[in-house]
């Protein structure tokens, strides 16, 4: 199987991502809904770079201290969508390019939205392909660094937990970075997605 004839069946997939969302989130999701307010959209961009499922990863940014509200936090590239973005998904283009350095082209669908009661931002996930791994570069003084998640790594991963502002939350636990909170929760999404495919 290509990487790109399991983008395209990822896209397709069908799955309740609740199960997957509660396994990771440090919030009840019952609570999440209840938090649930005026909410600002946002989108992310799940980037798999490479030419096959054995040499794939998917590029994660660790933000600067310099940003306001997740600082130090790692995550996809994206951000809030602004007024010039027509869609969520051109805002995922647009800070694909900003933070990273990637132009990308078109996306293999979506994963499910996530809300984040802290910032209440409600982020699209999109799926893409990148065939030229050797063009990432932190392109933005948001991004202190960037990790390369193998895919074959993220497939094993579990869930783990760590101390985070004085209280447990579930996560992953990769090159000694704590990946939580939506990051997690989106993450595991898709890890359940490409497992199913991948083993099938």
């Amino acid at each position: 199987m290509t990487l790109e004839e399991a983008l395209i069946l990822a896209k397709s997939y069908t799955l309740n991502p609740q199960q997957a969302h509660a396994e990771a989130s440090p919030l009840p999701l019952n609570m999440r809904s209840v938090i649930k307010g005026v909410s600002q959209n946002a989108a992310v961009m799940i980037l798999i770079c490479g030419t096959t499922l054995e040499n794939a990863f998917i590029p994660v940014i660790k933000r600067s201290l310099r940003h306001r509200i997740h600082a130090g936090q790692i995550g996809f590239p994206g951000g809030k969508c602004e007024l010039y973005d027509a869609t969520p998904f051109d805002t995922a283009l647009r800070e694909c390019k900003e933070e990273i350095g990637i132009t990308v082209r078109s996306a293999y669908g979506a994963l499910s939205p996530v809300f984040i009661p802290v910032s209440g931002m409600y982020v699209m996930p999109y799926m893409a392909l990148h065939t030229n791994e050797n063009t990432l570069f932190t392109a933005s003084v948001e991004v202190d660094q960037i990790y390369k998640l193998q895919l074959k790594s993220i497939l094993k991963m579990h869930i783990e937990y760590a101390s985070v502002d004085a209280r447990k939350v579930p996560g992953f636990i990769i090159e000694n970075e704590f990946i939580w909170g939506a990051t997690a929760m989106i993450l595991n999404e898709f890890k359940t997605i490409w497992k199913h495919i991948i083993s099938n």
